[in-house]
């Protein structure tokens, strides 16, 4: 079971930096894409997600190739890389609803309320 968990880790590892890539730089990064002629609103996002895709699968093999391999006795399947993305996935989206959403909404009730105030006095 153990040698499960830590095949599921690379996978993890991937969707986890895929899913933050994509999820903290899309807007900034599209930004910059729309700069490029040849790149237009249904090819950009492809461009993005493959981008994204590809640092992920460059940084989990360096990890997983100097630091999961040579410490670790492990089993990949199909099974174990799937959980390992739904679960990366899974992180990086409560992450930003616990820390950069969750934050994001309650800014905008106070302006709401601020701006309610504001017609009710006037």
């Amino acid at each position: 079971m153990k040698q499960l968990l830590v095949g599921a880790l690379t996978m993890c590892i991937f969707a986890m930096i895929d899913s933050g890539i994509f999820l903290f730089m899309e807007a900034d990064f599209d930004e910059y894409l729309k700069k490029f002629d040849y790149l237009d609103n249904v090819t950009r996002p492809v461009f993005l997600g493959g981008t994204s895709a590809a640092f992920a699968i460059l940084i989990a093999g360096v990890v997983k190739k100097y630091i999961i391999i040579p410490n670790f006795k492990f089993e990949e399947t199909p099974l174990t890389e799937f959980i390992g993305v739904l679960l990366g996935t899974m992180i990086v989206i409560l992450s930003y609803r616990l820390l950069i959403h969750h934050d994001k909404d309650n800014k905008i009730e106070k302006l709401n309320k601020l701006k309610n105030r504001r017609i009710i006095y006037h």
